[in-house]
Parts: structure tokens; sequence; C-alpha cells
């Protein structure tokens, strides 16, 4: 199995190496718990290493997300500018029927 490191510290343990390659990974949970931060930094560890990474919000505004992470020190809009990372908000994609992949590098 090809496994994605996650470069969380100690994340990489529980998942017993990372996250498998080609999977898309939905993180849920309650208001406080961590997701924003770590999909972001998942995502900013995979962009270091030219892996391309979309994250999708279904509460937050894409806006929200750029203030949020700038606040934190988390560079998602470097990764952005080079077509890395996508950062989308919707409340129907998950029915749209539109690939996760076809959002990468447009």
């Amino acid at each position: 199995m090809d496994l994605i490191p996650t470069g969380i510290p100690g994340f990489d343990q529980v998942l017993k190496g990372g996250i498998q390659r080609g999977s898309c990974v939905m993180i849920d949970g309650a208001p406080g718990t961590g997701k924003t931060i770590l999909g972001s930094q998942f995502l900013v560890e995979g962009a270091k290493n030219n892996e391309p990474g979309l994250f999708i919000t279904l509460e937050e505004t894409v806006d929200s997300l750029r203030e949020y992470s700038q606040s934190l020190e988390i560079p998602l809009a470097k990764y952005e500018k080079k077509g890395l990372i996508c950062r989308e908000y919707t409340t129907g994609l998950l029915t749209s029927g539109r690939s996760p992949q076809s959002y990468i590098g447009r």
C-alpha cells in the first residue's frame, strides 16, 4: 500500500504511516476539534512535495478559510497561487457529479 505521510507530528503513527495515495478523505467532527487545521496542514505538506490537494468546505467561505490559515501561519495561499491547492465552498458539490480531481490545477 502506497501511503502519503501527513507531516503532522504524531498523526502518521496513529495512521500507521499516512493516508493511502489516491484516496479521498473527509474530515468530520464537532466545531473546534481541529478539522480545518488538520486538513490545511495535510494539504500544505503535500504541496511541499508537489502533490495537488482540494479543500472542500460546506460551511466556511473560502475567504474566511484564507484569513484563518493566515492567522495560524499555514501557507495555503502560497500553494494556491502555484495551482497545487484548490479551496471550494459549496453546498451542492457532493451531488454535482463532478470528481474531486477535476478541481485541481485549474
